[in-house]
């Protein structure tokens, strides 16, 4: 009696016990999560689409962008709650590229309501065209034109232009729990808590090839402006340090196109294999210049200036005839505007043999008492053992002291901002500013 009511508590406990703790789950296979679904990418990143939409409010007003109201973060949470998307938490996005150029991108979002998407994209076909097919067991609605596609499941919507969605749907669908991609998890480790708009991490084959492990970059904007802050990071160290300061023309509110780089570069002349020395090299070859001839005389202080126009005298030959009809060839000169430019080396003892290489492979030449660098105006030149200048003005222009390494290089009257900010072990650190005025007004349809 007593041994059947102990086994019947015994039964009774462990059935309770299996209730309680259901051991069969852990056999169970979980399923995959949002970030388990992203797809590995060489560029990846997020946006968080409310806040760059309240960071652009003033400038969409200041500039009257057109349907600016639909660019509000009021109406575009609205849409959002409508059509079932989360958008108050970041849009992760993904790229890749053949060459550096982009060969494919897409975006993922996290959806609060997938029973309201379907009324979204519907809404959506009205001003794009848009077909419904099935793939991989998934409704996607695309435009095969443009190359876009649109899917979707209970929490994540697919946005994607490119040739390669079917693989892109795949590893969306067919994600496995916590097989979330290395490059994103890393990614994700680092910038989820990143406070600017948009933050992109870049990794892939090309950048590897020239030494560069990675590259991150957040954007940030005022009304007037947009930043893009920057950090290279390399597998090596970096071949260079920052000076204090070093010699550069001054800048004027003509010029248009400026560089100001003062370098320690002792360490760069020693390492060819170094991803800057490799850049240099590359960009020389396609007009033969002796980059390595440069690099070994260079000292690192480097200048350039251009802008506005400057007056010279340009030699011309010219026939005539004499008192007894006969020709005879005249030189005389004529006053012929050019663009104004200046630039600076600084040089060591090995400055002849760079010199000397110029005019060998015909990219200096002899102008009479002035010098062309390929197809330049007629330049002055000085030159000694520690500096070499070249100017389109009569004079050696006056040169300052300046310790901020940076660019100033003009496009479609827009002047974008280049600024190496920090030199670290084996990252570089900087920013590129993009003035919006004449931008805007260079995107904007004309009225």
């Amino acid at each position: 009696m007593y041994r059947q009511l102990s086994f019947i508590f015994l039964l009774a406990g462990a059935l309770t016990a299996l209730l309680v703790f259901r051991p069969w789950e852990a056999f169970k296979e979980k399923p995959p999560r949002f970030y388990d679904r992203l797809p590995d990418a060489d560029i990846i990143g997020k946006c968080s689409i409310l806040d760059l939409s309240r960071s652009f409010n003033a400038s969409l007003y200041h500039y009257k962008i057109p349907f600016r109201e639909f660019l509000s973060h009021e109406f575009i949470l609205s849409q959002g709650k409508t059509f079932g998307v989360d958008v108050q938490r970041p849009a992760y996005f993904f790229m890749n590229q053949e060459k550096f150029e982009f060969s494919d991108f897409g975006t993922l979002l996290m959806v609060t309501d997938s029973s309201k998407i379907s009324t979204g994209l519907d809404k959506l076909s009205k001003f794009v065209a848009l077909k419904d097919t099935i793939i991989n067991d998934q409704r996607v609605s695309m435009n095969r034109k443009q190359n876009v596609y649109f899917s979707y499941g209970s929490n994540w919507l697919l946005i994607y232009h490119g040739d390669k969605f079917t693989q892109t749907l795949s590893h969306v669908v067919n994600a496995k729990h916590n097989e979330i991609p290395p490059k994103w998890r890393d990614y994700l480790n680092n910038h989820l808590k990143t406070k600017s708009s948009i933050s992109v991490y870049a990794s892939f084959k090309e950048l590897h090839d020239y030494g560069v492990s990675s590259l991150n970059a957040t954007i940030s904007n005022d009304s007037n402006s947009v930043t893009i802050n920057a950090s290279l990071y390399q597998k090596d160290t970096i071949a260079f340090k920052l000076k204090n300061k070093g010699f550069a023309f001054k800048k004027g509110s003509e010029t248009e196109n400026f560089v100001n780089f003062n370098l320690d570069v002792e360490r760069l002349k020693k390492s060819p294999n170094d991803p800057l020395y490799k850049f240099l090299v590359s960009l020389g070859k396609k007009i033969s210049f002796p980059t390595k001839e440069l690099i070994n005389a260079w000292t690192g202080d480097l200048s350039f200036r251009q802008g506005g126009m400057q007056s010279i005298q340009e030699k011309y030959i010219e026939s005539e005839l004499d008192d007894d009809f006969n020709i005879t060839e005249v030189v005389k000169y004529k006053s012929v505007q050019v663009p104004a430019f200046s630039l600076y080396l600084s040089l060591n003892n090995k400055g002849q043999i760079f010199l000397n290489k110029l005019f060998q492979k015909g990219i200096l030449t002899n102008d009479g008492s002035k010098y062309r660098i390929l197809f330049s105006p007629p330049l002055g030149m000085k030159f000694n053992d520690s500096t070499l200048i070249f100017h389109t003005s009569t004079f050696s222009p006056k040169m300052v002291q300046d310790s901020i390494n940076s660019a100033v290089w003009s496009q479609k009257n827009t002047k974008y901002e280049f600024y190496i900010d920090a030199a670290k072990t084996k990252s570089i650190h900087g920013r590129i500013k993009i003035p919006l005025d004449q931008f805007v007004k260079n995107i904007l349809p004309k009225q």
